[in-house]
């Protein structure tokens, strides 16, 4: 039997996410059914904190940030312009002129990465008519990409001189503080901003320090990142999780249509043997 590895499928992980995005589609489909579903979103965003913390901690053969961001441009974009494009399409026939021009509006923020952005200056999440903003979901993908744009470098150039469990959860707690602040002043603004969601992802990355004792590593070998002048050097990384299955990958598929906002895309790919492996 194949030793384990932290870039095997996770069913547990899938079972996660398969809560979360019924949650959301249940709430969109119709608030009153399940009203705090949209609280699916929150979870993807932990989930998606601890998969990208534990991708690039077990980069063994030395973290490369070109090909991080190459293979997060490849596993997002297919899926979000299939659903742009999709979308656009159908919506030529049944929206009038002035929603379809809106719509447009809304997939050039989409594919630009600033849907969140755009929705904050166009709707209130919870009290428009969201049905004539079929893209309002894309909101979290603009999250997921600006995530993308600073937490590699934060986990590169601060975790191997930082305690882990230090650093993410005085970082939790501090934007989880700014969040609850804010949310008082101006709610929209604290629902849809990337900065007051990192407690989130940070919540996420704090739950690898005792995943990586409980599978025999540690918190100091977990985060022996590459110094910041040898990026692409070799480095040793233990291991961070201790589960394998396989998968036909429908679920992700699934997902990658109703939201693809990359936590479930971004992670999960199936190799030609039909095992999962998480990148």
């Amino acid at each position: 039997m194949p030793p384990p590895s932290s870039r095997r499928f996770r069913p547990d992980i899938e079972g996660l996410r398969c809560i979360a995005v019924l949650a959301v589609l249940a709430f969109h489909l119709e608030p009153r059914w399940l009203p705090g579903g949209f609280q699916g979103v929150d979870m993807f965003f932990v989930i998606s904190g601890y998969l990208i913390t534990r991708l690039i901690l077990d980069q063994r053969g030395g973290f490369s940030f070109t090909r991080f961001y190459v293979r997060r441009f490849w596993r997002l974009f297919p899926a979000l312009s299939t659903t742009i494009g999709a979308t656009v399409a159908a919506a030529y026939f049944v929206m009038s002129p002035a929603d379809y021009r809106d719509l447009g509006a809304s997939a050039l923020a989409a594919l630009a990465g600033v849907s969140n952005f755009y929705f904050y200056g166009q709707l209130d999440y919870f009290n428009d008519n969201t049905l004539v903003h079929p893209l309002l979901h894309t909101w979290s993908l603009g999250v997921e990409e600006q995530f993308y744009l600073f937490w590699p470098l934060l986990v590169v150039f601060a975790v191997g001189r930082l305690a882990p469990l230090a650093l993410f959860g005085w970082l939790a707690i501090a934007a989880f503080a700014l969040n609850t602040v804010l949310a008082g002043a101006d709610p929209q603004f604290a629902f849809y901003m990337m900065p007051f969601r990192v407690f989130e992802f940070a919540a996420g990355a704090a739950l690898l320090v005792p995943t990586a004792a409980n599978a025999g590593g540690s918190p100091s070998t977990m985060v022996a990142m590459p110094n910041p002048t040898t990026v692409g050097t070799p480095v040793t990384v233990s291991n961070t999780a201790n589960a394998s299955s396989t998968c036909e990958g429908s679920s992700a598929v699934m997902v990658s249509i109703l939201d693809p906002s990359a936590t479930v895309v971004d992670q999960f790919e199936v190799t030609p043997d039909g095992n999962g492996d998480w990148s």
